[in-house]
């Protein structure tokens, strides 16, 4: 659910605190920021835990940090999901099953053989291999000699 209502300034875990406080099972809360320029926005996203006994309906609470507020369904972007994880689509972070790369700083690292990294690093080969071949200075290009024609 989104919780509109506070400021863009009020702090994540002083929501958290309070909505727990009033009986609420939070899971998480996240702040909403604009698309392009990530501007935070006075809205916050509330994860809350599903089917626990003796907890508050989220829509009955009508305040939060002492400021009234209002609960608004989350409607997301238009398009498929993606993941954090892997940058697949159709599937979230929690559902992900595939295994997450190594960092650099790890010892072992997996190849990423997509199509444009073989290409790349051909390109990368060939610049490297015509860099490394010495160039002889001195060396002069002989040319060819012009044919004389009789006259």
């Amino acid at each position: 659910m989104v919780l509109k209502g506070l400021s863009s300034t009020t702090d994540i875990d002083d929501i958290k605190s309070d909505l727990a406080n009033q009986g609420l099972p939070v899971m998480k809360v996240a702040q909403m920021t604009q698309r392009k320029c990530k501007f935070p926005l006075p809205m916050y996203l509330v994860e809350v835990r599903k089917y626990v006994p003796d907890s508050w309906d989220i829509r009955d609470i009508s305040a939060c940090c002492y400021i009234s507020i209002t609960w608004y369904s989350f409607r997301r972007r238009p398009g498929p999901s993606q993941c954090y994880n892997c940058n697949y689509f159709h599937h979230s972070l929690l559902n992900c099953e595939i295994k997450t790369r190594p960092t650099s700083n790890s010892t072992k690292t997996t190849p990423n053989n997509s199509y444009a990294n073989v290409a790349k690093t051909d390109q990368q080969m060939a610049a490297q291999k015509s860099e490394s071949e010495p160039a002889t200075p001195g060396l002069k290009i002989k040319t060819p000699p012009l044919a004389r024609t009789s006259s």
